[in-house]
Order: C-alpha cells, then sequence, then structure tokens
C-alpha cells in the first residue's frame, strides 16, 4: 500500500524494495495488515472528491483509511473539509481517524460554521458527548459564525438541549458572556415557548453555574 508519489520517488532513487508491504510514511502508524482481494482495493485519491467531499463520506459501506502524508485540512470546492462532512453526516469511525491524524478541528466552512456546530445542529449527542473529551475540540467552544452564534445558540434554537447539557459540562471553557446571555434569554422565555419546560430546567442550572 503506496502513495503514487512515494512510489515515484523510490523509483527514481532506486530504493523502491519490491518486496515492502507498505509505504515508509505510514510504516509507524500500522498496527496490522488485514489480507484482502485486489478487486476489494480503491486507490483513494483526496483531491478526487474536492468537488464536494460528501461523494466520499456518503459513499456506502465505506471504511476510508488516511494517511497523514495526505493533506487533510484542504477544504472542498463548498469551503468544507473532510472532518466537517464527517461531522455533519456523523460519521463516527472517519470523524476519529481524522482526529487521530492530527487534523484541523476548528477548520469552519465558507460561513464560519465549525464542526462542531455541525455536530450540534444535527443533534448526534453521543458524538458531541465522545469529541468534547479531546482537548483539541474546545478550542471551538468560543468561535462564533458569519452570522454571530455560537455552538450554544445553535443548540438552544434547535432545540437540542441533550447537547446543550454535553456542551455546559464544559461550560468553564466557554466566555462567560455567552453563558450569561444564554441565562438571560432563558429568563425572558414566555410560558406558551414549546421549549418552556426544559428551558426551566437549564435556567436554574445556568444560575448555579454562573
Amino acid at each position: 500500500l503506496f502513495h503514487q508519489s512515494c512510489i515515484q520517488r523510490l523509483c527514481v532513487e532506486n530504493s523502491f524494495n519490491q518486496h515492502e508491504l507498505t509505504c515508509p510514511n505510514d510504516r509507524q502508524l500500522i498496527s496490522e495488515l488485514i489480507p484482502v482481494i485486489c478487486g476489494q482495493v480503491t486507490i483513494l485519491d483526496i483531491s478526487h472528491y474536492q468537488d464536494s467531499y460528501y461523494t466520499l463520506v456518503d459513499y456506502p459501506h465505506l471504511y476510508i483509511h488516511l494517511s497523514s502524508y495526505d493533506d487533510l485540512n484542504i477544504p472542498d470546492h463548498d469551503g468544507k473539509t473532510l472532518f466537517y462532512c464527517a461531522c455533519q453526516r456523523g460519521h463516527q469511525q472517519l470523524m476519529m481517524s481524522l482526529y487521530r491524524l492530527g487534523v484541523d478541528v476548528n477548520q469552519p466552512n465558507r460561513y464560519g460554521f465549525t464542526p462542531l456546530m455541525a455536530l450540534v445542529t444535527n443533534n448526534y449527542r453521543h458524538l458531541v458527548h465522545i469529541i468534547l473529551r479531546k482537548s483539541r475540540i474546545k478550542s471551538t467552544l468560543n468561535m462564533v459564525d458569519n452570522y454571530g452564534k455560537n455552538v450554544l445558540m445553535y443548540a438552544d434554537e434547535y432545540g437540542h438541549f441533550e447537547c446543550l447539557k454535553e456542551l455546559l459540562l464544559y461550560h468553564r471553557d466557554f466566555n462567560h458572556d455567552f453563558l450569561q446571555r444564554l441565562l438571560q434569554s432563558y429568563q425572558k422565555t414566555p410560558s406558551n415557548n414549546p421549549y418552556y419546560a426544559q428551558r426551566q430546567v437549564l435556567k436554574r442550572y445556568l444560575n448555579e453555574l454562573l
């Protein structure tokens, strides 16, 4: 399993060993080799999917194995990274593979909408729970998009209160003003609001935090 550019370089250097099974750039990352039928293997070139990474993420029954050798932070033509698209679709295996390869988990789309916002607005509570335990994602908590909204506002706007509870577990990482504004909006919630009961519970919780 080799990157095309690596094979070309090794051949030029006359250092290509035909008995090699894996690329030198990936060797330290490999924990297991699994034999497969050659017809089941497709060469993956990320650049072929830059019209839209959703074409790759939505491919049925796909197990994607990526390399740190690839530039995985290049956005597609819609301004979305592969990590963003994986979050938007709730593709846990791909998300975590990309995280382990060190991708920029903060990189938003062209509207400033972050991968964490994508998870929250799609109500992937279990993935929000998993990803918030990763240190690098926490730096996105206070990011705002081009419309001036942060991830707390989106969780509330969409009525995804389980996601909001997950976010509030990390209240110390949030800008205090964001929490204060959320509390103030809950204090003004009329009783005929469909989210009134949930917001009353969260209002009491925010009062305790602040």
